[in-house]
């Protein structure tokens, strides 16, 4: 599912005039700050059409889950890839990290960790911030003041995206699944 999501955000690339909806603004008037949603506009439009899918999974898993706090969930959904402003991830490098990356996991981890020190720009640096991205996001969250809630369930979407066990965590669990395409059925399993 992680290639198919990628060749479709990579199309993004060929829409230049894509533009954010009126309803997708909306959620954005809804769930974040001005400052955050400055943040937001800083972002490929692949990036943030992508967020706004992840906010829609979010939003479908919370349909069955209402003691959530669907605040921070959709905070931190339309948040969650604020790690990759100015990294300009072209569709080359995202069509070479999906295909590379799915075979080659150890070696391509093991390439972008050297990559925190290379020139910005570089492949190794993509790579890096590939992997970083949410850490970093998180990061620049808590230097603005988000909430402790929201920073973690954003580090949350730098993980695998579907773990061998599931994280206990529900909150973590439907945010983890929804980046990856998914929702989470009433029976807390990934549908």
């Amino acid at each position: 599912m992680g290639f198919i999501r990628n060749v479709r955000k990579g199309f993004m690339y060929f829409h230049n005039g894509w533009a954010p909806s009126e309803e997708e603004l909306a959620l954005l008037d809804e769930y974040v700050t001005d400052e955050e949603r400055a943040l937001f506009m800083q972002m490929d439009a692949p990036d943030q059409q992508h967020s706004f899918e992840v906010t829609r999974h979010c939003a479908e898993s919370l349909k069955h889950f209402p003691d959530l706090d669907k605040r921070v969930m959709m905070k931190a959904a339309l948040l969650h890839d604020i790690g990759k402003i100015g990294a300009r991830l072209s569709l080359v490098f995202r069509t070479f990290w999906v295909l590379a990356h799915k075979p080659f996991p150890c070696f391509c981890d093991r390439l972008a960790e050297s990559g925190a020190d290379a020139r910005p720009g570089s492949l190794r640096y993509k790579m890096w911030l590939q992997i970083e991205h949410a850490n970093l996001g998180a990061e620049r969250l808590r230097e603005m003041g988000v909430g402790e809630d929201v920073c973690e369930l954003v580090i949350a979407t730098g993980q695998r995206k579907k773990p061998k066990e599931l994280d206990p965590d529900l909150a973590r669990r439907i945010i983890i699944a929804a980046d990856g395409d998914h929702i989470i059925g009433p029976d807390g399993e990934w549908a």
